[in-house]
């Protein structure tokens, strides 16, 4: 049998990361109804790792993926997404289009999962 006390791997301190946090700080008290949720940063998290502005959205979108799985595991009933402002149409128009493409190949794959 293993034994969990003679394992260091179940020593290490845990420092969760803030979504963890959160789900931790949602399964110990009431689960909200609504969740609102504001992308910002993809543009930057790509630049910072030398990579174009549509990998980082692309990037942002499988985050956003990851947040709707984990609200649908916690049973939210509702969640708002703040993916593009009317100052967004202000960028070059092939991110506009990029980013326009990713928000239709989400919505597909949304539909299918309904």
């Amino acid at each position: 049998m293993f034994d969990f006390r003679r394992n260091r791997f179940f020593r290490k301190e845990v420092k969760p990361n803030i979504l963890q946090r959160f789900v931790i700080q949602m399964v110990s008290t009431r689960v909200p109804k609504h969740i609102s949720i504001i992308m910002d940063g993809n543009r930057r998290w790509a630049n910072n790792q030398n990579r174009t502005p549509t990998s980082g959205h692309d990037a942002g979108c499988g985050k956003l993926i990851e947040c709707f799985n984990w609200m649908m595991f916690m049973r939210i009933k509702e969640v708002t997404y703040y993916c593009f402002s009317v100052e967004n149409f202000k960028r070059k128009q092939h991110e506009v289009d990029g980013l326009m493409e990713i928000f239709i190949q989400l919505f597909d794959l949304m539909l299918d999962e309904m």
